[in-house]
């Protein structure tokens, strides 16, 4: 299988996660996404990463519905059953704060006078109430990998690395978790490439 992707995709890296873990191989393809022409079209209208490309060239495109994919046959249970209302409560808060903290990051990589004051300050609020809302009900001693987690840690390592968010102080928890997590040999392995990656 081949998994179109950039190599700082936080969603692309939530599947990488579950992938590593559950031992299944990935044939990385970097494409760019952000031209009309740009090759990725060939295989997803919406030119979003990631997109897993199946032996039969069958494409699938957002990150649950391929970590679905991934599960099938696994022994373990990565996406929570719609049964499961805990764990689906935990996937959608986690997924909406990643997807804020990718507008986030998306603005502030904007020259500065193209940036959104407001979007700024509303995805700054978002994330640290989301953050807050972590430290006091998220289980910080969790070791089990799945789309909750897998999506959580690829938010907060965005976030540490790339959002001027200055949330540790107030977020020991989280923090500490933040680099367990890092530790991982899935973490390791899926580290974001250089920002010259071609």
């Amino acid at each position: 299988m081949r998994l179109i992707l950039t190599p700082n995709s936080p969603y692309a890296r939530v599947v990488r996660l579950i992938a590593f873990d559950a031992g299944v191989a990935l044939t990385l393809n970097y494409l760019p996404t952000r031209d009309a022409a740009d090759e990725i079209l060939r295989y997803t209208p919406t030119g979003k990463v990631p997109t897993l490309v199946l032996d039969d060239g069958t494409t699938l495109s957002d990150t649950r519905v391929i970590c679905e994919h991934i599960q099938v046959g696994c022994k373990k249970m990565y996406v929570s059953p719609v049964s499961d209302t805990s764990s689906r409560h935990w996937e959608g808060l986690v997924a909406g704060f990643l997807d804020g903290i990718a507008v986030f990051d998306r603005e502030v990589r904007r020259e500065v006078e193209d940036q959104s004051p407001s979007i700024l300050a509303l995805e700054k609020r978002r994330a640290l109430r989301c953050l807050d809302h972590f430290e006091q009900h998220w289980e910080h001693d969790r070791r089990e990998l799945n789309l909750a987690s897998a999506t959580l840690f690829a938010a907060l390592d965005i976030a540490d690395r790339r959002c001027p968010l200055d949330w540790r102080l107030g977020c020991p928890k989280m923090a500490q978790w933040l680099e367990d997590f890092r530790g991982r040999p899935e973490a390791i392995d899926t580290a974001p490439l250089p920002p010259d990656h071609p």
